[in-house]
């Protein structure tokens, strides 16, 4: 060794072991260092010679150890984990004592030496973690368990030195990049693992029990590794722009690995995760909403809307779909969401649109961007909606909704904030209300198509009710929601340039074909009329009455999808929540004494559609009653076969279409019709019968097969106008409800009885004989099968002419016989088929 004080042999071999490549000169220098003699060496000096001998030391035994697994990692694969374990501990444990440390020059070489370290025991980790992909079966539990503590080590560090890369200046940016490859590998190691799983062999009680070995393993280190990924996502959101690669693939890495999992990690606390991420969504929001609220004079450039809003789209991007692998959770986190985020972002949108700083064609664009229909109509230079890429849009709402386009999707999204816009349009300026007003027609062409009108029905939104303190977050459909946000834009509309727009939108969809969107419209409509003002109210029906003049006709009077048919009914609908001042001008207007032809039009129209005759003044009312039913008794009382066929106008018959339109406000009076309507049936039916054979079926009883007369079509009258009366009744009578309870047993006969014939043809079926021979034979039955028979028919001969004898000697209507003829009936039927069969054997 050469000659020198002991201080300087030991700074000069330390600068050499620091220098040094070789495992092999590092050990002769250490040996070396053996021989020096330390008495002139301060214990500062002393104390950063240790610190860096370990570290060097450790360093060299990482790639030592590094060398021989990428050579043979089979033969040492337990003693490499268990050393990488005990390396990122210990690395772990230095790394908050070396930050501690003081500033003195010693210690930070011993710094720069135990960075170096650190690094090291990271690359180690990402290589350990490539050679483990090359293993399908680790064999026995020991390893399995040291390469899920490995795993667990290796990123607690890797999260630790992320989370200290900024104080480390010189090696921040080296750090984060090996931080990144050990992540990345990190996921692609529980990829494989889940890979080699057969997750279909697995039940349900397996996977919360009895879970085998290498499935056991293959949850836990996927779960490990998706709770430790986002907690450096969060660590790595809180760093700002210089951690964005390290952001972004550790979001990307919990997200793939919750899919490949397809909800089987149930013990991994998803709801947490999500959460986490909307809390990063929130805060940008809640700081940029109220910075910007403040300094409205100010201008706030692209670069600084971007910082807010591209990290909250990532965000937001990535717990939809986390949320989507899970119905419940999805549910829960667009409430949280909607709690959280829905007042500030419309917040943000409206002001932007009410700024005085945009121009109201550059306003106008903003909608189009928003509720695009496919087509660009822009007027303005620079970027157009042709120009903008709406691919980053559909990844938000697209995720595992294999069902649905991804267009689809993104419609359904633009109805939700179409609905926002109109519950929030009370803070938007005129010029806004007027354009969102002329968005209405943009809105109803997209809802009917087929995939969109039906989810309309079934879907819920969740919504904020109240404000301040008393806000709650409430479930509601997404079509009740709708119809409230018309009736909230209707408010903020009303004194407002855009209510005359908004008034010609309801006229021109008064007729719209699609069902939904015609409630839409009604439901407008009919609350105007319940909260306008009375003369608006009285000059809307006015109008409407007008106009069902003009389409009266006595053809699409006939026609229920007739336009003039379709304003009848609107007309009856609206005048339900109209006062009866309005309910009585509409019928002294439109009916008045029903005497012209025009008048019976329009009446039959409006009873046929609903009229609400009960809401009339009682004198009216009774009035209108009285027309009723005096204008059919003199109808059928000079009904006579020479009217019939002299009558070529499709109006013959116009009383007796509005008495049966208006059966359930005559009901009480039905008693006093009953004895001219039966002459006028039966002179109906006669002129009926000179026209057909008299073996027609109309000629006799359905039930007893004999002929029918006055009596018997009188019952069967009675008996169809209480079924009306019962269809029309709110409360049904007892007396109705035994009559339906009758029916229904008797159709629950005839069904047994068809059932029993249709089990013994397939019974007979079954014992065909495929023989040839046997086909063409007739089996001869025994004596006693067909002695029975002839008695079953001399029988039933007795008992029909029983029944005829009792209907002759009875002069009203029996209940009981009705019931034994119906049983005659059904025996009868049963009789003949057995009968056939014995012919047949």
């Amino acid at each position: 060794m050469a000659e020198g004080s002991s201080g300087t042999n030991f700074q000069r071999i330390l600068a050499a072991i620091k220098s040094s490549e070789t495992v092999e000169d590092r050990i002769q220098l250490f040996t070396d260092l053996g021989c020096v003699d330390l008495k002139d060496v301060s214990d500062s000096d002393y104390a950063s010679v240790m610190n860096c001998f370990v570290c060097m030391l450790n360093r060299s035994i990482l790639q030592a150890a590094l060398k021989y697994i990428d050579f043979n990692p089979s033969s040492c694969l337990l003693q490499t984990l268990t050393l990488g374990v005990k390396a990122s501990i210990w690395c772990a444990k230095h790394l908050k004592m070396t930050l501690l440390s003081t500033e003195e020059s010693q210690e930070e070489e011993h710094s720069s030496v135990f960075y170096q370290l650190l690094l090291g025991i990271l690359r180690f980790s990402e290589s350990t973690f490539s050679a483990l992909l090359k293993f399908t079966d680790f064999g026995d539990k020991e390893l399995m368990d040291t390469v899920e503590t490995f795993i667990l080590e290796a990123l607690n560090l890797t999260k630790d030195s992320i989370s200290d890369a900024k104080k480390i200046q010189s090696f921040g940016s080296e750090i984060l990049n090996v931080a990144h490859m050990v992540i990345g590998a990190v996921v692609k190691l529980c990829k494989a693992r889940s890979e080699l799983i057969n997750w279909e062999a697995c039940d349900e009680k397996q996977l919360r029990l009895d879970k085998p070995a290498n499935v056991g393993h293959a949850i836990n280190i996927t779960k490990c590794a998706i709770e430790k990924m986002s907690q450096i996502g969060v660590l790595a959101a809180n760093h700002g722009g210089n951690s964005v690669n390290i952001l972004n693939v550790s979001w990307k890495g919990v997200v793939s690995l919750l899919q490949i999992g397809g909800g089987r990690f149930t013990e991994v606390n998803v709801a947490d995760i999500v959460v986490a991420l909307l809390a990063l969504i929130t805060e940008p929001l809640k700081v940029a909403s109220e910075a910007w609220s403040s300094s409205l004079n100010e201008t706030i450039s692209i670069t600084e809307a971007k910082r807010i809003f591209v990290p909250v789209k990532f965000y937001l991007i990535n717990a939809v779909k986390i949320c989507s692998l899970t119905e419940n959770l999805l549910k829960c986190a667009s409430a949280v969401i909607t709690e959280l985020l829905e007042e500030t972002t419309l917040d943000l949108l409206l002001s932007l649109l009410n700024s005085d700083k945009l121009k109201l064609e550059q306003k106008l664009e903003v909608l189009e961007w928003l509720f695009i229909n496919g087509e660009s109509h822009s007027g303005l230079d620079g970027l157009t909606l042709a120009d903008c890429n709406l691919t980053s849009i559909n990844d938000i709402f697209y995720s595992s909704h294999e069902g649905m386009s991804k267009a689809r999707i993104l419609t359904l999204g633009q109805i939700v904030l179409f609905i926002s816009f109109l519950r929030y349009s009370i803070g938007l300026d005129e010029d806004m209300k007027v354009a969102i007003t002329q968005k209405l027609h943009w809105f109803l062409d997209i809802l009917v198509e087929e995939d969109v009108y039906c989810h309309m029905l079934i879907l819920q939104l969740p919504l904020l009710h109240g404000s301040g303190k008393t806000t709650e977050l409430v479930w509601q459909p997404m079509f009740t929601s709708l119809l409230q946000a018309f009736k909230t834009f209707m408010i903020a509309i009303s004194l407002s340039t855009a209510w005359v727009e908004f008034e010609s939108f309801l006229l021109e969809n008064l007729f719209h074909p699609h069902f939904l969107c015609w409630e839409i419209v009604m439901e407008c409509w009919c609350f105007m009329l319940r909260h306008g003002e009375m003369q608006m109210a009285n000059n809307i029906i006015s109008k409407l009455c007008s106009l069902l003049k003009l389409l009266a006709s006595s053809d699409s009077v006939f026609l229920p999808s007739s336009s003039f048919r379709k304003l009848a009914r609107s007309i009856c609908l609206l005048l339900t929540y109209g006062a009866q001042s309005m309910v009585n001008e509409v019928y002294m207007s439109l009916v008045g004494d029903g005497r012209s032809q025009l008048s019976l039009i329009l009446s039959l129209a409006l009873f046929m559609e609903g009229f609400p005759l009960d809401l009339l003044t009682d004198e009216l009312r009774n009035t209108a009653i009285q027309r009723i039913t005096s204008d059919y008794f003199g109808f059928i009382d000079n009904f006579d076969e020479a009217s019939l066929l002299a009558c070529s106008s499709g109006l013959f018959g116009i009383p007796v279409f509005i008495l049966s339109a208006s059966l359930q406000s005559l009901q009480a009076g039905l008693s006093d019709i009953d004895a001219r309507t039966l002459k006028f049936l039966v002179s109906v039916t006669s002129n009926y019968k000179s026209t057909v054979d008299k073996d027609a079926a109309l000629s006799y009883d359905t039930v007893s097969g004999v002929e029918t007369d006055q009596e018997r079509f009188m019952f069967e009258f009675r008996t169809f106008l209480n079924k009306e009366i019962a269809l029309l009744t709110v409360a049904p009578s007892p007396e109705q409800l035994e009559l339906l309870r009758r029916e229904g047993l008797m159709l629950k006969q005839m069904v047994h009885k068809i059932s029993v014939i249709a089990k013994e043809k397939e019974g007979c079926q079954n014992m065909e004989v495929d023989d040839k021979n046997q086909s063409n034979r007739k089996r001869k039955l025994p004596d006693g099968i067909s002695r029975g028979v002839e008695l079953l028919k001399n029988g039933l001969k007795i008992i029909s002419d029983g029944l005829s004898q009792w209907q002759l000697n009875q002069f009203d209507t029996n209940e009981l016989h009705v019931k034994y003829s119906t049983q005659f009936s059904l025996l009868e039927d049963a009789i003949t088929h057995f009968e056939e069969l014995a012919g047949s054997g």
